[in-house]
């Protein structure tokens, strides 16, 4: 257990005086009064005897914010704030010794635990992240498509599914060596981003192909909104690389009330991600049914 740092802030100078002389220091770190604490550190208890703190308390004693501190209030029975410890105003050397003690042992071990659910959060996100684009890597795109696939379940809203390929990717990484080539996947992803809405998602499906969601995108409306963001990632890898390489799209629009099929529409998507290959490339081409598709 480390040193527990303990802020008093007594309105009365002989009272303040009481409180320091009987903090044991060998297992606390005592400072009296804002002005004295040392702005890099952190209070783990505030003992006041008013539930309103001065203007100068350090950032870390503010009681607003009540998740980083403990609080222990003495003679303040009906405190506006809630303090962790109600002391009375008779308390003892003893009583108050204890009380911080406890509660500082207390807040330190709700700080570890809090930083340790911060690190299972980032590890989180780096396990749905893809580390060269920062976009949702491949296990994001299949655990989203899980649950917006339930069986059966027809859909409430009509949505867009997209493959995106760079075109001739292969010739960048031979003529410009690697790490151009993440260059350009990098402003890919950078373009794709820009132009996306907060409730759409882009994925790194793997190697130079992309994935995208697009919910509430009636199916006459799909190939324009695919080709938008395409050329929105077209423009970044230019603007970035000064090399006029472009990507290719494949998708495939369905309307509500039809059943989500995520592999069906996957595969339909990259059936016309093939027809805009054959076609030369830097276009978006939507799936058709009705029309023979490319073998």
């Amino acid at each position: 257990m480390s040193t527990i740092n303990v802020l008093l802030l007594a309105t009365d100078a002989e009272r303040q005086s009481d409180w320091n002389h009987w903090l044991d220091r060998s297992k606390l770190r005592v400072w009296q009064g804002s002005e004295n604490i040392s702005p890099t550190i952190q209070p783990d208890i505030v003992v006041s005897d008013t539930p309103r703190l001065p203007r100068n308390a350090p950032a870390g004693a503010q009681l607003q914010d009540r998740t980083q501190f403990g609080l222990i209030l003495v003679g303040c029975p009906s405190a506006e704030i809630q303090a962790d410890v109600n002391l009375p105003a008779d308390v003892t050397g003893r009583e108050l010794q204890l009380a911080c003690q406890l509660l500082g042992e207390l807040v330190q071990q709700r700080r570890r635990q809090q930083s340790r659910a911060g690190e299972l959060r980032l590890l989180e996100q780096w396990a749905f992240r893809d580390t060269l684009t920062g976009l949702a890597n491949r296990r994001a795109w299949d655990q989203q498509m899980k649950q917006l696939s339930p069986v059966g379940a027809p859909l409430a809203k009509p949505v867009c599914l997209a493959i995106l390929d760079v075109d001739d990717f292969k010739i960048t990484n031979d003529s410009h060596g690697h790490d151009a080539g993440d260059t350009v996947l990098q402003a890919a992803a950078g373009g794709l981003r820009s132009a996306l809405r907060q409730s759409d998602l882009a994925a790194r499906w793997g190697g130079d192909e992309f994935a995208l969601f697009l919910p509430n995108v009636p199916p006459q409306q799909a190939h324009s909104v695919v080709e938008r963001i395409r050329t929105a990632a077209d423009q970044q890898i230019v603007e970035q690389t000064g090399q006029p390489i472009t990507l290719s799209a494949g998708l495939r629009g369905i309307a509500a009330g039809t059943t989500f099929q995520a592999g069906a529409l996957w595969q339909q998507a990259d059936t016309a991600l093939l027809k805009a290959k054959q076609s030369g490339g830097c276009c978006s081409v939507e799936y058709n049914p009705s029309v023979s598709q490319p073998d």
